[in-house]
């Protein structure tokens, strides 16, 4: 209720008659308890203090648990945003982070960017406790960019041995898609180079634009598998993975699990043949909500997650030398920020857990999630 000036004026007035009423009304003392004897305090102690050392319990509400993302600081370059890291992979103990347009910089040289092992768990460890810097690594991809109508950079990044290969996405008369090239290291010159004569197109999964295979996997023969970025079902209701010999030669694909939104990067295989890769829905793609997540529905969704529009989780898949399933590993979902984060590349860090690193959005992020 809002009162005009004359009447809090009045009720200004009236006020001292008010309390004067309310004083010479009588109290009933009878109403008010005993107050608790000091034994019977004493008795109550035990109940309501924990004891010494003791954690109190977990409230259970019945989410599954959500990883904390550990933010690891970097300088130089690479900590622009304008960086837009696209893929990561380790080429030994060193790991190489690719921008997807890799002459980002303002002097146009083409670079990927480098963090040993050993300096990434140094700072996890406390070791080292200022910002990591990035070295530059030149990256010569001449004759790519311009072999390709409508070169959109690079998506995907993997090494075997001193061999690397990569994916570049195009668009070209309204379709998008994927090509993969390959090419080698030399460490000696800290030079990565591709060669643009293996360039080998990637047939598309669908008509959506701006999507194409964003994961590459070297697989025991000395091949390659690529994952499509879009494997939903309404969009991709029989999705595959893609094939490749050593020599980049295309090979028949073979299934791939249907997976909600997106697949934007994924690690190496282990002995076991399994994987990981990142799964992102970000806000503004509202196409890609289907009606339902099987995932969720089954695993239940994290408390930011319940709260948040974003998806930012990790799924464990399989390779057996015929097809690409999802195993039965729980999903791994990271505790989201109030500013949603693209995922653009994933590599295993030993037995500690993952390293993460975004694209623009919301900056540049170099991640750790423990296991």
């Amino acid at each position: 209720m809002r009162y005009t000036l004359p009447a809090k004026l009045a009720l200004l007035l009236l006020l001292p008659v008010i309390m004067a009423g309310c004083a010479a009304l009588p109290l009933d003392l009878s109403a008010i308890p005993a107050p608790i004897a000091a034994d019977d305090v004493a008795a109550l102690l035990p109940t309501l203090t924990p004891a010494p050392g003791a954690t109190p319990p977990a409230l259970d509400t019945g989410a599954p648990a959500e990883a904390p993302v550990r933010t690891i600081p970097l300088a130089g370059p690479a900590a622009q945003r304008n960086a837009e890291f696209s893929a990561m992979a380790w080429y030994g103990d060193t790991l190489i982070m690719l921008p997807q347009y890799p002459n980002f910089t303002a002097d146009g040289a083409s670079a990927a960017y480098a963090l040993p092992r050993a300096d990434i768990i140094a700072w996890l460890d406390g070791a080292i406790t200022g910002p990591l810097t990035p070295a530059p690594v030149a990256f010569d991809y001449s004759g790519v960019a311009e072999w390709l109508p409508g070169f959109e950079g690079f998506e995907a990044l993997a090494f075997r041995g001193d061999s690397v290969f990569a994916t570049t996405e195009v668009t070209a008369n309204g379709q998008t898609a994927a090509y993969l090239v390959s090419g080698s290291v030399d460490a000696d010159n800290a030079t990565i180079r591709l060669d643009a004569a293996t360039l080998t197109w990637i047939q598309p999964q669908t008509a959506l634009p701006n999507f194409s295979d964003e994961a590459i996997i070297v697989t025991p023969d000395g091949g390659l598998i690529s994952l499509y970025e879009i494997n939903g079902a309404a969009w991709n209701p029989n999705p595959v993975a893609h094939r490749f010999n050593a020599d980049l030669a295309p090979l028949d694909p073979v299934p791939s699990p249907s997976v909600e939104y997106r697949i934007t990067d994924a690690t190496s295989l282990d002995e076991q043949g399994r994987f990981w890769a990142i799964n992102m829905y970000f806000p503004g793609e509202a196409f890609l909500v289907a009606p339902a997540d099987p995932i969720a529905a089954q695993y239940g969704e994290g408390p930011t997650h319940a709260a948040q529009e974003q998806v930012e989780r990790l799924l464990e898949f399989a390779w057996d030398g015929a097809q690409v399933t999802r195993t039965d590993t729980p999903p791994m979902q990271l505790a989201l920020t109030l500013l949603a984060r693209n995922w653009e590349g994933i590599v295993r860090l030993d037995d500690r857990g993952f390293l993460l690193i975004t694209d623009q959005f919301p900056e540049t992020v170099l991640g750790f999630v423990a296991r």
